[in-house]
């Protein structure tokens, strides 16, 4: 008899669906982070939705910058603050900093702040030129 009982119980719990995810969760896009070449980023900057920014200093971005970047200085105590207030976290974003450390360090720091689609220029600025 309690042989039974088991065996039922383990059949229905058996038959069970797993239970739905949340609808967080199944609707959240998943966030893209990437190092580019400069060919492929020369390509998605050419796009005007993509928000191009320089992540060096002041004084490095003022000895030349790509065409259309804002400077925002990832050194910076509000670095994260005036990213998240000055750019839209749902555009895509490609950043570039001199050689790739920075850019990559602010890739990442971009991403947890909820940055859906982040690019980083591998080869930096000095590779740009």
């Amino acid at each position: 008899m309690i042989k039974n009982l088991v065996l039922i119980a383990l059949t229905i719990l058996s038959c069970t669906t797993k239970p739905a995810q949340d609808d967080a969760d199944s609707t959240k896009e998943m966030a893209v982070a990437r190092r580019l070449g400069l060919e492929e980023f020369n390509q998605l900057i050419k796009d005007d939705k993509v928000q191009l920014v320089d992540v060096r200093t002041p004084a490095e971005y003022s000895r030349g910058y790509i065409n259309g970047a804002v400077n925002i200085d990832f050194q910076s105590a509000d670095f994260l603050t005036t990213c998240s207030t000055e750019l839209d976290k749902n555009k895509p974003l490609a950043i570039y900093c001199a050689a790739g450390g920075r850019s990559a360090k602010a890739m990442k720091q971009l991403k947890e702040a909820g940055f859906k689609k982040i690019y980083e220029l591998g080869v930096g600025y000095n590779g740009y030129k």
